[in-house]
């Protein structure tokens, strides 16, 4: 009884491992995942600022020549 415990004890111990293994291997690829997404996210939130600078001058530059009208 004693052998087959150990056998079952060490089968389990290896099961556990294989899936910390995997749940690290998970956690690794969503921190690469997310790191993407932060960067993606910085370009895209640039990419607006720069949109709403162009936009506030394309309307400075309409109201001027209303005015002028």
């Amino acid at each position: 009884m004693g052998i087959m415990s150990m056998e079952s004890l060490k089968k389990e111990l290896m099961e556990a491992n294989e899936s910390r293994d995997a749940a690290l291997m998970e956690v690794s690829e969503m921190k690469y995942s997310l790191g993407e997404l932060k960067d993606k996210l910085e370009h895209l939130e640039t990419y607006c600022e720069e949109l709403n600078k162009v936009l506030k001058q394309a309307n400075k530059g309409r109201d001027s020549r209303s005015l002028s009208d």
